[in-house]
C-alpha cells in the first residue's frame, strides 16, 4: 500500500522507482564494492534500500545510523552496540554463520547473538568480523550487504576510523557490498573524501544512485492510486492543493494519505501535516544550527532571506552584510552556503539557492526555527 507510513520493503508498495530499484538490485548482485543512495529527507531512500535488499535475496546487515542524529559525538561503544544488534539479526536468519564468527577474537556468541569485547581493539574486531562474513559469503555463494542508513552520521563516531574500515572492505573483501544512504549528500561526500589523496578511500570508484522527488504529475498520480488502493474517493482539486503545499516528497504525501483515510480528504488534513511535520523538521534544523557555534546567527539570517524567496549568492551576501553592518569575506560566505547545501536543508540549482522541503519552509515562516 502506498500510504503505509513505515518504510516499504516490496515492489508493489513502491511508486515509480523501477529504474532506481533495478539499478540498485543489479549492483548488489554484481557485488559493486561501494554504493551511495542519495536524496532529500523523506524522499524514499530507506524504502528503496529495504526493497532492493529483499529483491536481491542477498544476506544483509542493516545499521540504522539515524540513532546517532541527536548526538554531537558517538563513542565507538555506541556504534558497536548498534552493529551487534544488526549482526545478531543476521545470525538469526543464517545459523550456519555462527561457525565462522566463533573464530573471531574479541567477539562473544551466545543465545542473545553477538557481542564485542571492549578489551580488544575495536577496529581490529570489526575488520575480523568483516573478514569472516566475507569468508562465509564466499563459501555459500552470497554477496553480503553491509547497509549503513543515513551514513553521514558516522562522521560523529570517535575511536574508529570508519573510512579505513570501508577502504579495507573495498580492497580486500570481494563478497561484501557496502551501501551508504545519505540525505545530507555533501556531508556524506565530505566524510568519505574519495577525491582526497590523503584519505583511505581516495580513488575508489563509487556507484551513485539518486532518489529524486516526484514531479507534480507523478505526485498527483501517486495520491490518486493510493486512495484507489483503499477504495477512497478523492477530489482532484483537493489533491492538487495537497501537491501544491507538500510538493513531490513521497514521505509527506504518504503522511497526508494515511491521515486523510482516517480523517477525510480535505484541506484541513493537508494543513495538519504541514503543522506537525514542520515541528519535526524544525527540530532537525535546530540541531544543525546549534552545532554551528558563533556562526549560528548568520545561518538563521540566511534562512530568513531564503524563506521569502530563492536567491543568488550575491543577493544573499548583500542581505547578510546589510544585517551585520560589515563586509564578509567571499570565501567565508561561500563556506556558509556550502555547509547549508551539504546539510540538505538548502538546495542550489542554476546558481540559485532555495529551501527544498516545503514543510521546512512552512516551519521557518511560522517562526519555529
Amino acid at each position: 500500500m502506498y500510504f503505509d507510513e513505515r518504510p516499504k520493503d516490496n515492489k508493489k508498495s513502491l511508486y515509480n522507482r523501477e529504474e532506481e530499484l533495478s539499478k540498485l538490485v543489479n549492483e548488489l548482485r554484481k557485488g559493486a564494492p561501494l554504493i551511495l543512495l542519495l536524496g532529500l529527507r523523506r524522499v524514499g531512500k530507506t524504502s528503496l534500500l529495504y526493497t532492493a535488499l529483499n529483491e536481491s535475496k542477498q544476506p544483509s546487515i542493516l545499521v540504522d545510523c539515524r540513532e546517532f542524529e541527536e548526538h554531537f559525538a558517538v563513542s565507538y561503544r555506541n556504534f558497536l552496540g548498534v552493529l551487534e544488534r544488526s549482526v545478531s539479526k543476521l545470525i538469526g536468519k543464517y545459523d550456519g554463520l555462527r561457525r565462522y564468527l566463533k573464530r573471531i577474537k574479541g567477539v562473544t556468541l551466545g543465545s542473545f547473538g553477538v557481542q564485542f569485547s571492549f578489551e580488544d581493539k575495536p577496529q581490529s574486531s570489526i575488520i575480523a568480523l568483516l573478514n569472516q562474513l566475507n569468508s562465509w559469503g564466499s563459501d555459500q555463494g552470497y554477496k553480503v550487504v553491509l547497509a549503513l542508513d543515513e551514513a553521514q552520521e558516522l562522521r560523529k563516531v570517535r575511536g574508529l576510523n570508519i573510512q579505513s574500515i570501508l577502504a579495507y572492505t573495498y580492497d580486500r573483501l570481494r563478497n561484501i557490498v557496502t551501501v551508504l544512504t545519505g540525505s545530507q549528500v555533501g556531508m556524506l561526500h565530505r566524510f568519505l573524501q574519495v577525491e582526497n589523496p590523503k584519505t583511505p578511500l581516495y580513488g575508489r570508484s563509487v556507484v551513485e544512485i539518486a532518489v529524486r522527488r516526484l514531479n507534480d504529475h507523478d505526485a498527483l498520480d501517486f495520491l490518486m492510486k493510493g486512495f484507489d488502493q483503499l477504495g477512497v474517493k478523492a477530489n482532484t482539486d483537493m489533491l492538487d492543493y495537497c501537491v501544491q503545499r507538500l510538493d513531490g516528497i513521497p514521505g509527506w504525501l504518504t503522511s497526508f494519505g494515511a491521515r486523510a483515510v482516517r480523517e477525510g480528504v480535505k484541506k484541513e488534513v493537508v494543513d495538519r501535516v504541514l503543522e506537525t511535520g514542520s515541528h519535526l523538521v524544525a527540530d532537525e534544523l535546530k540541531r544543525f544550527l546549534v552545532a554551528r557555534g558563533i556562526a549560528e546567527r548568520r545561518y538563521r539570517l540566511i534562512l530568513r532571506r531564503l524563506a521569502e524567496e530563492p536567491a543568488s549568492w550575491t543577493q544573499l551576501k548583500i542581505f547578510l552584510e546589510a544585517k551585520e553592518g560589515k563586509r564578509i569575506s567571499p570565501s567565508i560566505f561561500t563556506q556558509l552556503l556550502n555547509n547549508f547545501v551539504d546539510s540538505g536543508f538548502v538546495e542550489k540549482s542554476n546558481e540559485t539557492y532555495r529551501i527544498p522541503d516545503p514543510i521546512l519552509l512552512y516551519g521557518i515562516k511560522a517562526g519555529l526555527v
